[in-house]
């Protein structure tokens, strides 16, 4: 009886991985293959990589552990253990694996901890992930463990930079927080708009539609009215609009 419940709460991992998978190649034009190197990328420029290789250094005891058991002394080793570390295994990999459909580019500060929840909040129930990349010492989030899943946070600004921009030219979505004009800021709005990846982005700024960021980065009154903007309080709505359409346009494709 227990190792069944212990198989089905596999089975149901497994099949929630399955379904984050899918929701996601919905959203995008990337393969798998680019998807799972642009995550590569990712695990080495964060701390992430060490979750993936003390998951590897713990299932190689555990093999050389059955092996021990089995083979040496001859004796049944216990299934449910094998199962409670293929739980663990699955479970660490089908949250870590997923590639973000959205990424959120802010400040670090409580706001902008209070937005990408809201963010992740919206993709958890389409199956899809956010990506940011926030102080967590500043930005204070509430639940610093949901927090860190999808924070890729890194000291070193080179690789920071090149973390943002693979992000950049592979989500499909791009939310930015311009209303705290930062150096960090003002050089990922830059390298946005000057890429061409300012029609798949959504900028947020203050409640009056004012961005001191947008009016230096952005001087033409023409090209910034053709950007999507938003403040805080609506900011759900266009991301909402922007999963709908990709994902209608490639089920049409």
């Amino acid at each position: 009886m227990h190792a069944a419940i212990l198989c089905t709460v596999t089975a149901l991992i497994l099949g929630t991985f399955l379904f984050q998978w899918y929701s996601t190649l919905r959203m995008t034009d990337c393969t798998g293959s680019d998807l799972f190197m642009m995550m590569w990328q990712l695990w080495r420029a964060t701390s992430k990589v060490w979750i993936m290789l003390c998951l590897l250094l713990a299932n190689i005891w555990l093999l050389i552990s059955i092996v021990v058991v089995s083979i040496v002394l001859r004796e049944a080793f216990p299934i449910e253990l094998i199962l409670y570390s293929l739980i663990v295994t699955l479970g660490t990999l089908s949250w870590n694996l997923v590639p973000p459909t959205v990424l959120f580019l802010a400040n670090s500060r409580e706001e902008s901890s209070r937005v990408a929840v809201e963010i992740q909040r919206l993709l958890l129930a389409k199956g899809l992930r956010v990506a940011y990349l926030l102080d967590p010492v500043v930005a204070a989030p509430v639940d610093s463990l949901r927090f860190y899943m999808d924070n890729f946070r890194n000291a070193d600004n080179l690789e920071w930079e090149r973390a943002v921009h693979s992000l950049m030219r592979a989500v499909p979505i791009v939310v930015i927080d311009v209303r705290v004009p930062s150096v960090g800021v003002s050089r990922e709005t830059e390298f946005n708009v000057g890429n061409g990846y300012s029609c798949k982005t959504v900028f947020i700024v203050e409640s009056d539609g004012r961005s001191e960021l947008l009016d230096h980065v952005i001087p033409s009154p023409q090209a910034r009215a053709a950007l999507l903007v938003s403040d805080e309080a609506t900011i759900l709505q266009p991301i909402a609009r922007l999963i709908s359409s990709k994902g209608r346009r490639r089920g049409s494709g």
